[in-house]
């Protein structure tokens, strides 16, 4: 039988590999690696942002419109709703160029994640610049 404390302490060891995931894919975004990028989207992924609502293509599509030379993930955290569901919110610093004009942005992000057939897959991704 699993107590709050065996909960607590698997619901960490999640937590932190989602957020081991969230970095990977942010790392991926400035990478431009399409394939590391998107491998833990859902078939059904929506990307929610200042600039519309996104597919999973939308989003590649976004990404190679960008080169940028840092981005920071700070303040991470997962919390979990219910059992098979996560969503990992966090702050991040992005600096680069997008059509040639420099960019300094401050982000509030989150991602929800759904476990489904024993994997997390991110189902959805907000994005909203910091006023």
């Amino acid at each position: 039988m699993m107590n709050s404390r065996t909960a607590a302490g698997l619901n960490a060891d999640v937590a932190n590999r989602l957020i081991q995931m969230e970095k990977a894919t942010v790392a991926a975004f400035k990478a431009k690696d399409e394939p590391e990028f998107v491998r833990h989207f859902s078939a059904q992924y929506i990307g929610v942002a200042g600039d519309g609502i996104k597919t999973a293509a939308d989003e590649v599509r976004g990404m190679l419109a960008l080169d940028l030379s840092e981005i920071k993930v700070e303040d991470a955290k997962a919390t979990f709703p219910t059992p098979d569901m996560a969503i990992v919110t966090y702050t991040m610093v992005v600096d680069g160029h997008r059509q040639r004009v420099a960019i300094h942005l401050v982000i509030h992000t989150s991602t929800v994640y759904a476990k489904r057939d024993g994997a997390w897959k991110a189902v959805l991704h907000t994005e909203s610049v910091a006023q």
